[in-house]
């Protein structure tokens, strides 16, 4: 029930053709920022048109590990019947397609940006 915003910045890995992202949460003292432009974002699964699913992994502080997962769409929501094909795939990537938890975002939700 509380906002909770975070503001971040990605640009393209030094290779645009591996689909790595720098990014950067200059707010946040755990973000998954590695500096100085290297890539900490990676794009498992793209369709170029609807979706992306990114992934991140970084070691902070000894023996703690964060990892990130998102699937990213362009509407607000997206087809269960996608959602479970999507999640059934990204197990042969190694990422637990079973925690991701969904994010409200439909037209009534006040947090929209529009």
């Amino acid at each position: 029930g509380k906002l909770n915003p975070i503001f971040g910045f990605a640009t393209l890995g030094p290779d645009p053709s591996e689909g790595r992202l720098v990014v950067d949460f200059p707010s946040s003292p755990v973000a998954a920022y590695t500096g100085k432009g290297v890539p900490n974002y990676n794009v498992v699964a793209t369709d170029y048109v609807n979706y992306a699913v990114v992934y991140s992994c970084s070691l902070p502080w000894p023996k703690f590990k964060l990892e990130f997962s998102w699937i990213l769409a362009r509407r607000p929501s997206v087809p269960q019947s996608f959602l479970w094909e999507l999640k059934s795939w990204l197990r042969y990537a190694n990422v637990d397609g079973r925690r991701y938890i969904p994010t409200l975002q439909d037209y009534s939700c006040p947090r929209r940006l529009s």
